[in-house]
């Protein structure tokens, strides 16, 4: 990211590769609808289905597909537990950009939504992206994110969203300008999916010259695009785990500017192939899902409809998801984005032994959990959009804060030893991601364990004895990322450590350095609940909340069960009593889709009842009460003068009726205690602002 030092003697070769074809390292396996049988592809076992875990509710799509996409329809755990969510929010005026091999625009699942005034072909320098022979990736990937809910064939997570097709090259027919100008060039789109990337272990390396444009694309995306707010940039993660890759071997998926997405099964479990790492952002689902195919026999099968596996049908259903928190709160920015897809993202697989939990405190009363193989867990839509509805922050390129330390140690790597360093940070940032360069020669890099561990105390693996090509390397001229410490402060004493796991071979440690990058420490603190609350509540300390400086937020929007959020006397959230530590004032709440009880304290709180019908009290100060679509009929158990009541995501106020006031939308807010409204207290507004 920030670059000085390594002299390149050569240009690096490019090879960018889909998820299909002899040549390609990521190898979606490919297979059509069924009955073909399971033992014709070679992708991770389903296992046995499990049971419905998130009910869909709502008019389900009558699209004849949509009853084999699992990973939409709530049949399976594993699910992106959409629930609700359509009722509220499909993608409409989002355009979802994808960078792939070409597109088959006239397919009936794509062509409503397709923008053919702003789609590219940078391969054949025209504007029709349209696919040419062989190249069918591009269909099934654009399916994925937004397929059309049109009574026939298949649907996408965000199924009224606009598509823009830019067309490149894989394999021998792509050039490295193909993808710095498509991604130059998608800066035009709200949210990009990308479902590639670069063979060989650290060939896409930003700190080469050769690849210094890409990174520069990537960066005016999210500086430029959506008029400042950053269009968000989602990769496939990669497919190629059995062959010894890491994300961490590739600057494209481990960049700060993109979201690196591995690929689930039907149970939440891990794919076989999914690459994993300490940049892995997220998971979502990506064995055996069904999504559209090149018409007429033109694609991997004789139908219209195919079902895949990959990472590359991972990353569009997260690209989709991204769409629909848009479409929800148009104000967020990237970084928002990629906080949001973190705080929400729900912990599976918990017998897995990766999981690292930091010491953050604003995620379920503590710290987040981190898995090399899923990221901050599975993509959780529901969760993921309520956050967005109620987000109250806006983080962009302009509020990214960062701090950077380096040293030349020019230190010996002893044979089946262990170096380390220490170093101050005295900049106070909440931390998003950790970048650390290195200039390493070693006799054999699969030796060799790299880590930092932050001054709050949490170790992060950047490297953990790599295997296939890259463990004989000599040498590591390259930036690895973690995202383990998300969420943590940043001042403090860290420490680089570098083990030598096996005896052998010695090496040596030139040059290194660690930019954590995060946000400016305000004190104003949101506080983040969500379902998975009702396990982690267990734990004792999470269910403290100590904050004593600061406007403060509690968000249990996540939250699907009833929740009691009282600011004065301590709070219920999943099921668990929470308290609040000596001298801790917590200004704003949010409840989720429970019958939720939301009370303030003597502060000016903002108080949020989410949808069910709630019951609202801000006791004493001038409170503002907010409501957004599909609220419910609320009470408001002391309503006053001084009161504001704010309406938002397009509500309005249809009519008051003494102490009866009807939205637009048909939900009512009572005020219990008699007082008869005014239509001056109603003002239509955003979240942001208030």
């Amino acid at each position: 990211m920030i670059r000085s030092r390594k002299a390149w003697d050569n240009e690096a070769s490019f090879n960018a590769q889909d998820a299909h074809g002899a040549n390609l390292a990521w190898a979606a396996e490919i297979a059509p609808l069924p009955p073909q049988p399971e033992a014709a592809r070679p992708t991770a076992p389903a296992g046995p289905a499990a049971p419905e875990q998130f009910a869909f509710i709502g008019t389900k799509p009558t699209d004849g597909g949509f009853a084999l996409q699992w990973h939409l329809n709530g049949s399976r755990a594993g699910d992106l537990d959409l629930r609700n969510v359509w009722n509220e929010a499909t993608g409409r005026g989002v355009k979802i950009g994808v960078i792939d091999d070409g597109f088959d625009h006239r397919h009936t699942d794509l062509k409503a939504g397709y923008r053919l005034d702003l789609d590219r072909d940078f391969v054949g320098r025209d504007s029709d992206a349209y696919f040419a022979g062989g190249n069918w990736h591009g269909t099934a990937v654009m399916g994925m994110a937004a397929g059309d809910a049109n009574g026939s064939g298949i649907v996408g997570v965000a199924h009224n969203a606009e598509l823009v097709g830019l067309r490149v090259g894989f394999g021998a027919a792509g050039t490295l300008n193909q993808f710095v100008d498509a991604l130059r060039d998608s800066a035009k789109t709200d949210v990009v999916n990308n479902s590639w990337g670069m063979g060989g272990v650290f060939s896409d390396n930003f700190d080469n010259p050769y690849f210094m444009s890409a990174e520069a694309a990537l960066k005016a995306t999210v500086d430029a695009g959506r008029g400042g707010l950053g269009t968000v940039q989602v990769f496939a993660a990669g497919n190629s785990k059995a062959a010894g890759d890491n994300v961490n071997f590739h600057n494209f998926q481990n960049s700060i500017y993109t979201i690196a997405v591995g690929a689930t099964d039907q149970n939440g479990k891990t794919a076989s192939f999914s690459t994993p790492g300490a940049a892995v952002h997220l998971s979502a689902p990506g064995v055996n899902v069904v999504s559209a195919d090149a018409t007429g026999g033109a694609g991997y099968v004789a139908g219209d409809a195919v079902m895949v596996s990959g990472t590359s049908f991972a990353a569009p259903a997260v690209a989709g998801l991204v769409a629909l928190m848009l479409e929800t709160n148009r104000d967020l920015g990237w970084r928002d984005v990629q906080e949001i897809l973190a705080l929400s993202a729900r912990k599976t697989d918990t017998a897995s032994s990766l999981w690292v939990t930091n010491r953050a405190d604003d995620w379920n009363g503590g710290g987040m959990s981190h898995n090399s193989l899923y990221g901050f867990g599975l993509a959780d839509a529901h969760s993921a959009v309520r956050l967005a509805e109620t987000w109250t922050q806006q983080a962009t390129s302009t509020t990214l804060d960062s701090v950077s330390f380096e040293a030349r140690p020019g230190a010996a790597l002893r044979d089946a030893g262990r170096w380390e360093t220490s170093f101050s940070v005295r900049r106070d940032i909440v931390i998003d991601r950790v970048e650390l360069e290195l200039d390493l020669k070693h006799g054999w890099i699969g030796d060799l364990r790299i880590g930092l561990v932050s001054a709050e105390g949490t170790t992060s693996w950047l490297l953990d004895r790599a295997s296939g090509a890259a463990s004989s390397l000599k040498a590591i001229a390259f930036d690895l990322t973690t995202s383990q410490f998300w969420g943590e402060n940043a001042v403090g004493t860290w420490k680089l450590v570098v083990e030598d796991a096996r005896a052998g071979n010695t090496g040596r440690l030139d040059w290194f350095r660690v930019n954590l990058f995060g946000d400016d420490e305000t004190r104003n603190d949101t506080l983040v609940y969500t379902d998975d609350f009702a396990s982690l509540g267990s734990q004792a300390a999470r269910r403290v909340i100590t904050d004593t400086s600061g406007r403060d937020t509690l968000n249990a929007a996540a939250v699907s069960t009833d929740s009691v959020l009282d600011l004065t006397l301590g709070s219920r959230i999943a099921g668990h009593a929470v308290t609040y530590a000596a001298g801790t004032a917590i200004e704003n709440a949010f409840a989720g889709d429970g019958r939720d009880q939301v009370l303030g304290n003597a502060l000016a709180n903002l108080l949020w009842g989410g949808r069910g019908d709630d019951a609202l009290s801000g006791r004493a100060g001038a409170d503002t009460f907010a409501f957004g679509r599909n609220s419910g009929n609320d009470r408001i158990l002391d309503a006053e003068a001084s009161d504001r009541v704010l309406l938002t995501d397009g509500v309005a106020l249809a009519r008051i009726a003494g102490s009866v006031a009807t939205l637009s939308d048909g939900a009512t807010i009572t005020a219990a205690n008699g007082w008869a409204w005014q239509a001056a207290q109603f003002q239509q507004g955003d979240l942001l602002f208030a």
